[in-house]
């Protein structure tokens, strides 16, 4: 499994950009800013956000909560597979 969330975004001291951190300290990664692009940002924040996305697509896909969407409920499911170790949707 992954580090358990909630993920947080602190700035990075050494060479710009923003790290992931635990609340406890512990660094999961960091999102480089060394182009000055506004995307640098958004992707810090979507990786801070791992945690919760993962939790809320997993219980949407095990509560069927996709109001019956076959296309959704693949897209779901592919997704999850991305976070597993196996990477196999029987993960998820």
């Amino acid at each position: 499994g992954h580090t358990k969330g909630p993920w947080e975004i602190r700035s990075s001291e050494i060479g710009g950009g923003a790290c992931i951190y635990t609340p406890d300290g512990y660094g999961i990664g960091k999102a480089w800013d060394l182009n000055g692009r506004p995307e640098n940002a958004a992707n810090a924040r979507l990786i801070a956000a791992a945690p919760d996305l993962y939790a809320a697509l997993k219980m949407a896909v095990d509560h069927d909560a996709l109001d019956g969407d076959p296309q959704a409920l693949e897209a779901a499911r592919a997704a999850l597979s991305k976070a597993t170790p196996t990477g196999e949707a029987s993960d998820v």
